[in-house]
């Protein structure tokens, strides 16, 4: 069997893509408009194993990558026809550049579905005796936000090679992948120590790979999901810090602390939210932080959303490690371009605001989050040789009453697997999702791609199970 025959034998790729990636070792790079976007980072966080002798060199090519990860993840090896396919699906990309004397190259990448995996080559820097840290990363995919991750790290004739797997939504029919990456600086994990500043930017341009999908039945599931019990309370603390810019004005309101931990409580007023549309909340453009003299080791997270009388409301989390509140604790709150509709891109929140308080001790006790269960139907379930999709909607119970915002409610991780004819179970190797709100109202959309390790062959697979629910697979 050539390779030609083998990657139909996967059920994955048709005629005209099997003859352009047949050509992708050749293929001429062409290299990308310049665009003017926003800055989002997708964080890639390297740890680094000292003295840890590999059975498998994972870093030498992209190749090695895919089977280590595959071993490492089912526990068995790549078969020989599951390499060929890996390696028919490898492109060449060949781009390299320097910043203040360290070179980051990347070479080649295995393009699937809706994931590229590859390898950071970087010379001239010397192997650092703690974690990497890759800082304030941006990676454009077809111009949209993607995320990466980072495995391990390999060190070998003066340089660190770094696998990273980039993780991109559905292309819809789009047959180049545009890719950009900017990597800013290389820190070590606590941010602290700065042991390369770049930037070093990348601009290449991949061939889509699309695989053949089999429709697989709506299924109710049952998902995990969290409630933290008692988060929309009324605050303890009571402020009226207010900015306001271009006709919006961002409020905090108030505040309550538990432990270490607190809860901000945000009012956003000036938003003409249409009903019944799709719009996002873009996370990484609403921070906190804190006066690092106070605290050096801090982090946040949105609990929650919710809408009143035209107001947007969210309450934050934020964890200042080992702060004791001997003194007020000042933070700060920055926000900018915020929420844009998912589809079309259209800006609501245009401008920049920053708010600070200054935080107390009080005596409330901390709430501990409750795992429960709950059904939600999933839809437009597609198997392919590269990974499972699949979308479902659910009452995420951020809404406004007389006593606060309501308990947040969203479903967790699943455990995806699928099952072969001879028994042997394929873990996905992460996955990915995007969720949207419908003017929000309670009602949440989610979508989600869940990513086998390397293709599998479809002929081979008899079942999908996610959690306990099994999805027979004809």
């Amino acid at each position: 069997m050539n390779k030609t025959e083998l990657i139909r034998a996967f059920n994955g790729v048709d005629d005209e893509i099997i003859e352009r990636c047949e050509k992708a070792a050749t293929h001429k790079l062409i290299p990308l408009r310049r665009r003017l976007v926003m800055a989002i980072a997708a964080v890639l966080v390297v740890m680094v194993l000292m003295g840890a002798a590999a059975v498998v060199n994972y870093w030498d090519n992209v190749q090695a990558w895919v089977a280590y990860r595959w071993e490492s993840l089912n526990g068995i090896k790549l078969s020989a026809e599951q390499a060929d396919v890996v390696e028919n699906l490898t492109q060449k990309v060949g781009v390299s550049q320097t910043a203040n004397g360290v070179t980051i190259s990347i070479d080649e990448a295995v393009v699937l579905e809706q994931e590229i995996k590859t390898i950071l080559s970087i010379t001239g820097l010397e192997l650092p005796a703690d974690a990497i840290f890759i800082n304030n990363t941006e990676i454009l995919i077809n111009s949209q936000y993607a995320g990466g991750g980072t495995f391990g790290r390999g060190y070998e004739d003066s340089t660190i090679k770094i696998p990273v797997n980039i993780s991109f939504d559905e292309l819809n029919g789009a047959e180049n992948i545009d890719v950009s990456i900017t990597i800013n600086n290389i820190e070590n994990i606590y941010g602290d120590k700065i042991y390369a500043e770049g930037p070093w930017k990348f601009e290449f341009t991949l061939i889509a790979t699309e695989f053949e999908k089999i429709q697989l039945p709506d299924t109710e599931i049952m998902a995990e999901y969290s409630v933290v019990a008692g988060t929309f309370e009324e605050m303890p603390q009571k402020f009226d810090e207010s900015y306001t810019a271009n006709g919006i004005t961002v409020t905090a309101e108030g505040a309550k602390v538990s432990g270490a931990r607190f809860k901000l409580l945000v009012r956003v007023d000036g938003v003409e939210i249409p009903e019944g549309d799709r719009y996002h909340i873009y996370g990484d453009n609403i921070t906190l932080s804190v006066d690092p003299d106070q605290c050096a080791d801090f982090r946040s997270a949105i609990q929650g959303f919710a809408t009143k009388d035209g107001a947007f409301y969210m309450m934050i989390i934020g964890v200042p490690n080992g702060y004791k509140y001997d003194e007020p604790l000042n933070v700060t709150l920055n926000m900018s371009d915020f929420m844009k509709h998912e589809l079309t891109g259209e800006l609501l929140t245009d401008g920049e605001w920053s708010v600070t308080v200054a935080l107390e001790k009080d005596t409330a006790k901390d709430t501990v989050p409750e795992e429960r269960v709950m059904p939600i139907t999933i839809t437009n379930v597609e198997l392919s040789a590269a990974g499972l999709s699949f979308e479902y909607e659910y009452e995420h119970g951020g809404y406004y009453t007389d006593k606060g915002l309501t308990d947040f409610i969203e479903p967790m991780t699943y455990d995806v697997y699928a099952v072969l004819e001879d028994g042997t179970e394929i873990k996905m190797d992460g996955g990915h999702g995007s969720g949207s709100m419908y003017g929000l109202d309670p009602v949440a959309h989610q979508s989600v791609y869940c990513a086998w390790p390397a293709p599998i062959d479809l002929d081979e697979v008899v079942e999908i199970h996610i959690g306990d629910t099994i999805i027979p697979v004809k």
